[in-house]
């Protein structure tokens, strides 16, 4: 994150950012000059009981650790993968049980930071929340990015809310003291008007003495954002899985005399789930493990599914299992396992073997679903599906459970995976595509003088659809194959014919299975090289 101001009125009761580094001025101080983590932090647990008028977090009794990884200039500078990595076990090492990253990559592929979350999860029980990046809208299905894509990750999604303009008053700002949370609340328009009006009429004088507030809905308030980005995974793995609050949202920013602002986004999203989750570890009084365990499955049978704009239930791909219930899945007495139901490239409708059945206290029972593939769905559209199984308890007073599930109605392994015909390509090292000659002629320096290195030809793969394992060979004209891992000093001997062959593994393809992969052979080539 950007940093915490730990001295912000919503933070310093009982110095409760207690822990923290800065990995961007390598010492102890993760001081805020952004303004980003402090309003994240403030959603997970900010706490102004008994001063003013109370502005109170998700989990107001956390103890915070800040780890800033943002530099001062622009969020736009990403931190490197490596940095995020050292605050995520610096992090863990403090004992850290839940870890929110309000932070992402748009690059819908694993990496070593996805590995270790997964790892974190698995064998620590450390609880890490997502934000799911918003750009949903832009760019449509498939666009969840790192680190949210991470398997074992909890994930979250963005609802908007009513559109407010904030007015701050408070006698004491002139004397250098903090404000306090605004005290009247207005919509963008009606603060629009009073704008303009301020400036014809400069000695205006507002009076909010008879205490009363007006609320108008939004009509599309607790609907999807239409930024949120959309599911599956590239493994078609259900994400996102949860949503949360996260349009218009209310919390502390410590910069430019501000000391609240309005920000929107699955940053604030993220924060939000990630209360919730401090007060179930809080709440159910349970060891790490067993915490981790039992969190998504919590979260995600109680959430509720929500509907768009159109009025039409929002899919599993939009919202996942839905919006969060925290008070339902705090409280909640029974479970369904598993919470969420990939079925990758197979089935669609559901039929359960029995209607109802019984499961005594403290106890637990399996049943059957089977799902059968829709019919007459068009294959050259490649469609995706999803729904929910619902669990209805017998006592009217207890609330349902919902299982999420999704899938691709099509065969997976038919899928292109290069994106034909541009690419693969032959690529000279200044990304000069060669002339279509019989031959490709690479012609090279022995060596590169202005920067010591040798150019060399490589080779451009632009997947339509992921692979778990890429292989590439050199075959000579005779052909023979010649083991090359893919570096510079293993590149074929001068004015030598070759070809190039690339094999990828298709989607849940077997390794060992030939047939299994997609193979792209190069035109013939010839690297000549000259002082």
């Amino acid at each position: 994150m950007t940093g915490v101001k730990r001295v912000h009125e919503e933070l310093k009761r009982r110095c409760r950012v207690a822990f923290g580094y800065n990995f961007i001025d390598d010492n102890d101080d993760p001081y805020d000059c952004v303004g980003h983590g402090t309003h994240v932090a403030a959603i997970v647990g900010g706490d102004l009981r008994g001063n003013g008028p109370g502005f109170v977090g998700v989990a107001p009794d956390v103890i915070f650790g800040a780890y800033k990884v943002f530099p001062c200039k622009d969020m736009k500078d990403e931190p490197t993968g490596i940095t995020v990595m050292k605050a995520i076990l610096k992090a863990v090492d403090d004992g850290k049980d839940v870890i929110n990253m309000s932070l992402g990559w748009f690059e819908n592929k694993k990496n070593f930071m996805v590995m270790l979350i997964n790892d974190l999860v698995k064998y620590k029980g450390t609880i890490f929340v997502a934000a799911i990046g918003n750009v949903g809208d832009i760019n449509g299905l498939f666009t969840i990015g790192m680190p949210a894509n991470a398997q074992q990750i909890n994930l979250n999604n963005l609802i908007i809310d009513e559109a407010l303009g904030i007015i701050s008053i408070s006698n004491k700002f002139n004397e250098g003291i903090l404000p306090a949370p605004p005290k009247a609340v207005i919509n963008t328009k009606e603060a629009d008007m009073l704008i303009k009006y301020l400036e014809k009429n400069p000695n205006l004088e507002l009076d909010f003495s008879d205490k009363h507030g007006y609320m108008k809905p939004h009509p599309f308030a607790e609907t999807p954002s239409l930024i949120s980005g959309w599911g599956l995974t590239e493994e078609l793995d259900i994400k996102p899985e949860i949503c949360g609050p996260g349009g218009l949202i209310f919390s502390a920013f410590p910069v430019n005399n501000s000391t609240y602002r309005i920000l929107s986004g699955t940053s604030m999203s993220s924060p939000y789930i990630a209360g919730v989750a401090a007060l179930f570890g809080e709440f159910r009084k349970q060891n790490q493990q067993q915490f981790s365990e039992q969190l998504k499955t919590a979260l995600m049978n109680y959430d509720i599914p929500r509907e768009e704009r159109n009025k039409l239930l929002a899919s599993v791909l939009r919202q996942g299992a839905g919006l969060v219930d925290a008070y339902n899945m705090l409280t909640a007495t029974s479970f369904a396992y598993p919470p969420k139901i990939n079925l990758n490239d197979t089935y669609a409708s559901v039929k359960f073997d029995n209607d109802q059945i019984t499961v005594p206290p403290g106890s637990s029972v399996d049943v059957s679903v089977t799902f059968t593939l829709p019919k007459d769905l068009p294959k050259d559209k490649h469609y995706s599906y999803s729904g929910w199984l619902e669990i209805i308890l017998l006592d009217e007073n207890k609330p349902k459970l919902t299982v999420p599930y999704a899938g691709l109605a099509d065969d997976a392994r038919s899928l292109s995976l290069f994106q034909t015909p541009k690419f693969p390509a032959l690529y000279d090292s200044k990304k000069y595509i060669q002339k279509k000659d019989p031959i490709k002629r690479f012609t090279f320096k022995l060596l590169n003088i202005t920067s010591g290195l040798r150019d060399y030809p490589f080779i451009h793969l632009n997947f339509a659809t992921p692979t778990q394992a890429v292989f590439t060979e050199i075959l000579d004209g005779e052909p023979r194959i010649i083991s090359w891992d893919g570096l510079i000093h293993s590149e074929p001997v001068s004015n030598e014919k070759y070809f190039n062959r690339v094999r990828a593994l298709k989607m849940f393809g077997d390794i060992n299975n030939e047939k299994d992969y997609e193979v792209w052979v190069s035109p013939k080539f010839r690297i000549e090289r000259h002082l």
